[in-house]
Order: structure tokens, then sequence, then C-alpha cells
């Protein structure tokens, strides 16, 4: 999963276009055989005589014929730069611009899709909350920049924890998200302590060393949830109950199925 943000494609300077080049061609050779064909057409009814208005026909037709062939070459390089563009603005959009993971809107976006693709199939999909602990004493000890340089920081490590096939992305100011398909209780409940054990091993120098601490709550779809809302709604009061219950721990979302399949990961497990 590739971290930083995305830039859009750089100015340059004009330049011939091969393709620029090609249309003129073409459009001359179409408008110098419109015209010949019809001066020929006249020249063997007049005896043999070609006039030279007839000539001046010609070439002036061939010379608008290029003219307009070079035009449609230009504007067909116009529309690649712009398409190339509007790539660049969309991947923007869809990236958050200090992470360089997901951004919120399609962080969302992924979420609705997964959540449809796990009903068609009958799978389940996890979904991790994530929040940074305390982040708020970090920026009024450290200062905003060292903020930024925690969260960086953090979204890498998140990154380095998580599958391929995972979805990563920023929430808002502090919170996490990441999507885990096809994963049930347990897995996700391991997956989510992976991510926790890994961003409480972080250093960042000035004494942050095991200070850096982020609390989880952990949602497995299939409970009757009808969309991507429903899944954030019950991951988040999960969430909360992680910082009830002290911050730097996971807790799984309280359904009476994961009590009767004798799971205690409903509760949640403090850290050892």
């Amino acid at each position: 999963m590739g971290l930083g943000p995305p830039s859009l494609p750089k100015q340059t300077k004009r330049v011939w276009r091969p393709h620029a080049g090609r249309y003129a061609f073409f459009g001359a050779l179409v408008g110098f055989g419109i015209v010949a064909g019809l001066m020929t057409f006249r020249f063997a009814g007049s005896r043999g005589k070609m006039p030279y208005k007839t000539i001046t026909i010609v070439i002036g037709f061939l010379l608008f014929g290029g003219e307009i062939g070079r035009r449609i070459g230009r504007m067909q390089g116009r529309m690649e730069r712009l398409e190339k563009t509007s790539r660049g603005l969309k991947s923007l959009c869809q990236t958050d611009t200090l992470t360089g993971v997901l951004s919120r809107m399609a962080l969302l976006e992924q979420l609705e899709v997964e959540i449809r693709r796990a009903r068609r199939y009958g799978s389940s999909m996890a979904c991790l909350f994530i929040d940074v602990d305390d982040f708020k004493r970090q920026n009024d000890q450290h200062g905003h920049l060292f903020g930024d340089r925690s969260l960086v920081a953090i979204a890498r490590t998140m990154a380095r924890n998580i599958r391929e096939t995972d979805v990563l992305g920023r929430y808002g100011g502090d919170e996490f998200l990441i999507l885990l398909p096809q994963t049930g209780l347990t897995q996700a409940y391991q997956m989510a302590e992976r991510v926790r054990n890994g961003v409480s091993s972080l250093d960042l120098g000035e004494g942050t060393q095991g200070d850096l601490t982020v609390s989880v709550g952990v949602y497995v779809s299939g409970r009757g949830e009808k969309t991507g809302s429903d899944c954030l709604q019950w991951a988040d009061e999960s969430l909360r109950q992680s910082k009830h219950n002290g911050k730097n721990r996971t807790v799984v979302f309280e359904h009476p199925e994961y009590a009767e399949a004798g799971h205690d990961l409903a509760v949640g497990i403090p850290p050892a």
C-alpha cells in the first residue's frame, strides 16, 4: 500500500505532437483527393485543358485540409492532457493529503462497496474504528508539527500490519478506519491487536517511546446492518467503550450472537 500524497501532472510547454502531424497529413490528403477527383472529371470533359484556376483550387483545398487535420490533432492532444489532469484531481480527492491513505469520502464509498459485496456472497466484513489516545495532549506538549508526524507514522504502521486486500483510510482528525473483507470475529480481533501493538512500539523521539497508543473498536458485519452507517455506528460504540475502559485496548461490539458463540472478545480484553 503506497503512502504519500499524490501530485497533479506538471504543466509542460506546447510541443508538436506526432498525432497532430498525422491528422494534418491525412486531412491534406483527403482535401487533395476530393478536389483532384472533381478536377480530373472536369479536365476530362474540357478536352485536356487544365486552367490555372483549377490548380489554385486544388492547392487551396490541400492547405485547408491540412489545417483542419492539424487542428483536430491539437484538440485531441488537449483532451488527453485534460483527461490526465482529471485523473490526478480524482486521485487527490480520494487521498488524504497528510497521511497518503484514503480520504474520508473515498473510505465511506469503499465501505458501502464492501458491505454490498459481503451481503451478496454471504461473507463477513470487519470494521476497525481507531482513535489516537490523548492526541490533543501530544499536540500541546510537542507541537502540531509533531502531531502531523505522529499521524503519518501511525498510518504507515497500520499499513504494514494489514493485508493488501484490506482498506485503510483517515476518517478525520486523529481517527482512522480499517475495512477487513472476508474476515470473521477472531481474525478481526487479532488484526486489531497487531495494529494496536505496532503503534504502541513507535518511537518518534522526544521521549515518546511507548507514549503513542490507540484505542480500537471492532464490528463484524452480518448482524442485521443495512448500510455502512450501521457498521460505523456499532464500531464507534465499541471504540467509545474502549476509551471508557482505560484506552490502549481493543473492544469488539457486544452482540448477543458473540456471547452465544462463547466469545469473550465481546467485553474487550485489556492489553497484557
